[in-house]
């Protein structure tokens, strides 16, 4: 498989703990050590850079770029600069369980490997659910790295909607929310650990923003020219006119409209708000969006560990990003109470 959730010895390289399944897939590891729950999600490698060679006229010789590549299958990822410095899957395991010790109301919950290996994430599940806009959400702490270049480490608050498992990382809110180590500077997980105070603090501030969202009603064609706007369909665009917008499209934009239909049953409301709006996205990218590569091999496994992979850190999560941020105009969140996590 080119992209999604690594498969290899015949399992995906993913492990989780109680629900922390995606549609099947992994290992469920919740009588499994931590040693075991790691070794499960496929963090048993290591990452080097070797030099990359040149060939200047009949020399063979090093230049100033490296590789990155595993030490257990020899797979290479990309080049990088003399600067790089990977963050190990041991030292991303390590640093989620000094902080699950350090604040027991975190508890690993999910971990998974990436591409071949060149990414890998692992979440911590806080222990409390919130009640947003009147539906439970779950709160959790999401680790992410890469050794391919497509992303520094980041730790981040992320939040899933139960009722329909739908996903949404707090830093498309803003900066604040995650917190990010870059791969040419020291990894220092005291000082990330620090810095996740902000994190913390960004659970309330989905929250606030959620309540806000909920109160902001929409009518059905302000709902339509939202969900125009996310697909880039140009306002005013009437199915069949040409060079307006692709067929394609069109048929994301009824995926939507069902997508929103659900979710206002789910949420037990007759009319249209911007919560509402912001959900069927998220339902329609983690559950029913098509993604590049399904086709590979026509599986219902391959498709999900696409989806997986996409949204929560591709395009998908892109979408749910622009959809979040065309909706935060509506409120003001201005003067609004602060609300902290109490001290463990």
């Amino acid at each position: 498989m080119a992209h999604g959730l690594e498969y290899r010895n015949g399992r995906f390289s993913f492990a989780y703990r109680g629900e922390g399944g995606w549609h099947g897939l992994g290992t469920d590891a919740s009588n499994m050590s931590q040693d075991e729950f790691f070794d499960a999600a496929g963090f048993g490698y290591t990452v080097v850079k070797i030099p990359a060679l040149g060939v200047f006229g009949a020399e063979l010789a090093e230049t100033e770029y490296f590789f990155t590549a595993r030490t257990d299958n020899r797979h290479v990822f990309c080049p990088v600069t003399k600067q790089y410095k990977p963050v190990q899957p041991d030292e991303v395991k390590q640093w989620m369980l000094g902080f699950s010790e350090v604040d027991s109301r975190f508890v690993i919950d999910a971990a998974g490997v990436l591409d071949h290996g060149g990414r890998l994430w692992a979440t911590a599940r806080f222990e409390n659910d919130k009640l947003i806009a009147g539906d439970r959400h779950r709160c959790y702490v999401l680790m992410s790295t890469s050794f391919d270049s497509t992303q520094a480490t980041r730790n981040e608050a992320t939040f899933v909607r139960t009722v329909c498992k739908n996903t949404l990382r707090a830093a498309h809110m803003g900066n604040k929310a995650v917190v990010k180590t870059r791969h040419s500077t020291r990894f220092d997980g005291a000082q990330v650990a620090r810095d996740l105070a902000d994190v913390l603090q960004s659970f309330e501030a989905y929250k606030v923003m959620g309540d806000a969202l909920a109160q902001v009603n929409m009518s059905r064609d302000e709902v339509l020219r939202f969900f125009g706007a996310v697909l880039d369909i140009p306002e005013g665009a009437k199915r069949g006119d040409r060079d307006t917008a692709s067929t394609r499209k069109w048929n994301q934009m009824d995926d939507l409209i069902s997508a929103f239909g659900t979710t206002m049953r789910e949420r037990n409301t007759s009319h249209g708000d911007a919560f509402t709006a912001l959900n069927a996205v998220t339902r329609y990218v983690d559950h029913d969006r098509s993604v590049r590569g399904a086709g590979e091999d026509g599986s219902a496994d391959t498709l999900s560990a696409l989806r997986f992979d996409s949204a929560t850190f591709g395009s998908g999560d892109l979408l749910k990003g622009k959809a979040l941020g065309l909706l935060m105009p509506m409120i003001d969140l201005k003067g609004r109470e602060k609300v902290l996590i109490p001290a463990a």
